[in-house]
């Protein structure tokens, strides 16, 4: 965030504004995505029944990350510990906070990764919701 976004909001009274701003798993949800979409040919896409590749999405060059649904991101746990933490955000902290507002899930065993296979690939994956349609 910037300062002039919080100058501007408290000048403002845009109460709302500033607690979206100052919220610190807001801004690592946004800060995830936009790596994501910047990375998009580094996941395969998957429909919603199956984590099978669908036509598109990775390339078979280079790390694949993940799949992305209709409704969810799967992402290896190491690649989005590595993102938050390149961005300066806590990944226990985050990922329970993200767990509080419902963008994911834990596992039967009360974890927030899973080991799953995803491309071929069998690792530790979390499954991130995707907000509004996104």
């Amino acid at each position: 965030f910037r300062i002039s976004d919080l100058e501007t909001c408290i000048a403002n009274s845009n109460i709302e504004q500033l607690q979206a701003i100052m919220d610190f798993s807001e801004r690592a949800y946004e800060s995830v995505c936009d790596e994501i979409a910047m990375n998009r040919n580094r996941f395969i896409l998957k429909d919603d029944n199956s984590l099978r590749s669908m036509e598109g999405g990775y390339t078979g060059v280079g790390e694949m990350w993940g799949a992305i649904g209709t409704y969810d991101i799967t992402i290896n746990k190491k690649k989005l510990a590595k993102i938050l933490a390149e961005s300066g955000f806590s990944m226990n902290k985050t990922l329970k906070d993200w767990y509080k507002k419902g963008y994911i899930e834990k596992s039967t065993q009360g974890k927030f990764g899973t080991c799953t296979t995803v491309g071929g690939i069998k690792s530790y994956y979390v499954v991130i919701k995707k907000k509004g349609g996104e």
